[in-house]
């Protein structure tokens, strides 16, 4: 998550898209609140204080880039209004397209190589007594898994 996050290359995933606005929305609140009323009242111009700002709107049209190449639009969908808010809701292709791979696979569980035995023998170790039949339980889980 946040490979290069202020170039426009690659895709990025609804999630990271989120947490991105959510940075960038706090990024300005901070700025806001502490180097414009500073400024302000210095005497400084109102258009030099917006310099602050120019780090959040770059990060935001990257990120905002790279969410159009996950759903396989080029980057210039970010120029339309209100594409940064739907684009949220739109998953992303599950295959790769021309704008990169697809990152889900990155994050797949990996418990295929968990010994059963270990797990069964935690299981009845700290769960013993329990209403539920553990072992069915995480025979199921096992299946879910594989």
């Amino acid at each position: 998550m946040f490979k290069a996050p202020f170039s426009f290359k690659g895709r990025i995933g609804r999630l990271e898209y989120l947490i991105s606005i959510l940075i960038c929305n706090a990024y300005i609140l901070l700025v806001n609140k502490l180097f414009f009323q500073i400024l302000e009242d210095k005497g400084i111009d109102f258009p030099i204080s917006l310099l602050f700002l120019l780090p959040a709107i770059y990060f935001i049209l990257t990120q905002g880039v790279k969410r159009n190449h996950d759903i396989g639009n080029t980057g210039w969908f970010i120029l339309i209004p209100w594409n940064s808010s739907i684009i949220l809701f739109i998953p992303g292709e599950k295959e790769d397209n021309k704008y990169g791979k697809n990152r889900i696979h990155k994050f797949k569980l990996k418990i295929r190589h968990f010994d059963n035995k270990v797990l069964f023998n935690f299981a009845e170790k700290y769960l013993e007594n329990k209403a539920i039949p553990i072992r069915m339980a995480l025979f199921y889980f096992q299946i879910l898994l594989s």
